[in-house]
């Protein structure tokens, strides 16, 4: 028995001692594990299931039941696939029970079959296999993190990330991203076209050795400068000319922002740059637009005050019948337009001699040297027997290079001249001869208008003539009045045809064109072309008006005859000067003969005229009236009167006088009579009466 003992405990006691403590230690162990994973099975930032190798679920975390709105225990011996088919996922399970081999992925899409509208979510799988003691997988636990709202961030940075470099690269603007230090970080499509440049080229390279800037040590500086000053803060603008691949210029407005963090650190700079070039082009060419509008309308404004001075002396010369007057009102009118430092009128008394009727400037001149009253022999100066045969002005530019006689006093006293012709009746009178001290003083169109005015003043020096001429014969003064009348409205006819037919067109004309060229504005190609159009227009005005040599003559009088003429000469007049004009026609006046409804016009405005100027009248009448054998016209005023004075005596030549003997001799040439009466209270009245048979 002693000896079966030994051998029983080693033989059988001891192994099952052994194997009682390794069933305790593999107790202990499952309980610690069961621990373990009761504690795991607890963590709520994931979502934990295990399930046995056929995919059943054996036990769940609250946070996976609570996605789905159920308890842990719901999930229990139900089959994953059942609940949430999904072939993909299927494989992988059966994968990893096959191979025993751990599955892990990141970010992988999932969407609820039976749930669509929860869309896709995102989720970082672990798939763990558990295997017995055989090595064989007996089980699967998954631990899934929800993902979706860290991929969504991702796919909308990406996104933006994606438009910003849509954007970035297909704004017109040339964009750079620079380090504080002016090197190149990214820089879009439109700054590399620039130069022809590809993408990566420009990283690294600072600003200012970017090709497009000329190679100038002061330009380099100045760039240097403005990133210094972006990196410290400041938003640098500036405007830059630069290089463009097809070796041409462009204009660049550039400006560098600093972006800075919370503490106003730099954390990069923001270059950006507009091509300004056709900007700059355009603005150039509206300051040149600008500036040749401004000179057509200077040229059409003085185009304007000559036309008023041509017609203010016209009127001025027409209005008289005295040769001294008419000689002074021409110099005056003259030395307006062109102010001369010295004048001459030379007539002719002969076909071979001048006399000299008038002169200014000459007080300074030695007395030797002066020409008034003295007689000059044509022959004996060339150039003046050449003008006379011609009839076209002589311009001397600088008398020192004139040769041609002494009748020239020097160069001290004229440096250069001009003469012109004076013609009347296709008939030379006599020569106008301005001079001027400094040489060249004379240009094209001072002549051309110095030759408007004096072929109005030949006109009214013939006038004059032949009035003094028939002063003394008054048989005689009816006929020659007659033609000097006729004279001075077939000259005042043919201005107001030339106002009408060309001047008043062609300044309509220009007002269209100003009114396109606003219009046009913002087309500079436009602007250019219709600036040149306007331009010509106006030269060609100015050149008109330079042609113009006698006073306008209405055209409805013409048109539309005497009443119409005189009704709108007097609105006219009443518009002008302030004046109540009341207008009356008794009777039916109808067309009569030129010669008479010019004359009674005449009358009727020359009275107006002397209303206007002396009478300080606040009303005025004017009546026509029919009667069986005459036209009777009269005119009053409630000014303060005068009495005319109709016969030569002293204080004869004034311009009012010479007037009122203009309105007796208009009316003598009709047959007709003239009445001049001032009333006891004030004002006058005048009184025409003109004898017509008038048809019944």
């Amino acid at each position: 028995m002693a000896l079966l003992f030994p051998l029983n405990y080693r033989y059988i006691v001891l192994p099952m001692q052994q194997q009682i403590e390794e069933h305790r230690r593999t107790n202990q162990e499952l309980t610690h594990t069961n621990e373990v994973l009761g504690r795991f099975f607890t963590i709520k930032d994931v979502f934990i299931a295990y399930f046995d190798a056929n995919f059943n679920f054996i036990r769940v975390n609250e946070t996976y039941a609570n996605a789905d709105g159920h308890d842990p225990s719901y999930y229990v011996g139900k089959n994953h696939f059942d609940l949430f088919p999904n072939e993909e996922n299927q494989r992988i399970f059966e994968n990893v029970v096959k191979t025993g081999q751990n599955y892990t992925v990141q970010e992988k899409p999932f969407e609820y079959a039976a749930n669509p509208e929860r869309g896709v979510s995102y989720w970082d799988w672990s798939l763990m296999a558990v295997k017995n003691q055989d090595g064989k997988v007996a089980g699967l636990i998954m631990v899934l993190n929800d993902v979706t709202e860290r991929k969504k961030s991702q796919l909308a940075k990406a996104e933006n990330e994606r438009r910003f470099r849509a954007v970035f690269n297909q704004t017109f603007q040339h964009m750079l991203l620079l380090q504080p230090d002016g090197r190149v970080i990214q820089a879009n499509q439109t700054a590399l076209d620039l130069s022809g440049s590809q993408p990566g080229e420009f990283d690294g390279l600072p600003l200012w050795e970017l090709p497009w800037w000329d190679d100038i040590e002061g330009e380099t500086r100045a760039l240097q400068n403005y990133i210094r000053l972006a990196a410290e803060g400041s938003i640098v603008r500036f405007e830059q000319t630069v290089r463009t691949l097809d070796a041409g210029q462009a204009i660049l407005a550039i400006t560098i922002k600093p972006l800075l963090d919370e503490d106003n650190h730099p954390i990069l700079l923001i270059y950006e740059a507009r091509d300004i070039t056709f900007r700059i082009q355009t603005e150039a060419a509206l300051i040149r637009n600008e500036e040749e509008i401004k000179r057509l309308y200077e040229g059409e404004k003085k185009a304007h005050e000559v036309a008023e001075t041509l017609r203010g002396a016209a009127l001025a010369l027409s209005g008289s019948l005295n040769s001294g007057t008419v000689f002074d009102t021409l110099f005056d009118h003259l030395y307006k337009v062109i102010p001369y430092t010295s004048a001459h009128l030379e007539l002719l008394e002969d076909e071979e001699h001048l006399y000299v009727r008038l002169t200014r400037g000459e007080d300074n001149w030695d007395e030797e040297k002066r020409l008034l009253g003295t007689q000059v022999e044509i022959k004996s100066i060339p150039i003046f027997e050449k003008l006379l045969k011609e009839r076209q002005c002589v311009t001397w530019s600088d008398t020192a290079t004139y040769q041609g006689s002494k009748y020239f006093p020097g160069k001290r006293y004229i440096g250069s001249w001009v003469a012109i012709p004076l013609s009347a009746s296709e008939q030379v009178i006599g020569l106008c001869i301005l001079e001027h001290v400094q040489p060249g003083f004379f240009t094209p169109e001072f002549v051309q208008l110095a030759a408007a005015i004096t072929s109005q003043a030949a006109v009214a020096i013939q006038n004059a003539w032949l009035f003094e001429q028939v002063r003394d014969g008054r048989e005689h003064l009816q006929a020659l009045s007659r033609r000097l009348v006729e004279i001075s409205e077939a000259e005042r006819q043919n201005i107001a045809r030339e106002l009408h037919d060309e001047a008043g067109q062609s300044l309509a004309s220009l007002m269209v064109g100003l009114r396109l060229l606003e219009r046009d504005c913002n087309e500079p190609a436009a602007v250019v072309a219709r600036s040149q159009e306007l331009r010509e227009m106006a030269d060609s005005i100015l050149e008109n008006l330079h042609r113009l040599a006698v006073a306008l003559r209405p055209a409805s009088l013409d048109h539309l005859g005497l009443v119409p003429a005189l009704r709108q000469h007097a609105e006219t007049v009443s518009d002008q000067h302030g004046l109540t004009v009341q207008f009356g026609v008794v009777g039916d006046i109808v067309r009569l003969p030129n010669e008479v409804e010019t004359a009674v016009y005449r009358i009727v405005q020359e009275a107006l005229t002397n209303v206007v100027r002396h009478a300080q009248a606040s009303r005025v009448d004017i009546l026509l009236e029919r009667r069986p054998e005459a036209l009777v016209v009269i005119v009053e005023d409630n000014g303060v009167g005068f009495q005319p004075v109709l016969e030569p005596g002293p204080g004869f030549a004034t311009e009012e006088h010479l007037g009122v003997l203009g309105m007796q001799e208009r009316a003598d040439m009709l047959n007709g009579k003239i009445v001049f009466e001032r009333s006891s209270s004030g004002g006058t009245t005048v009184i025409l009466e003109v004898p017509w048979q008038f048809e019944s």
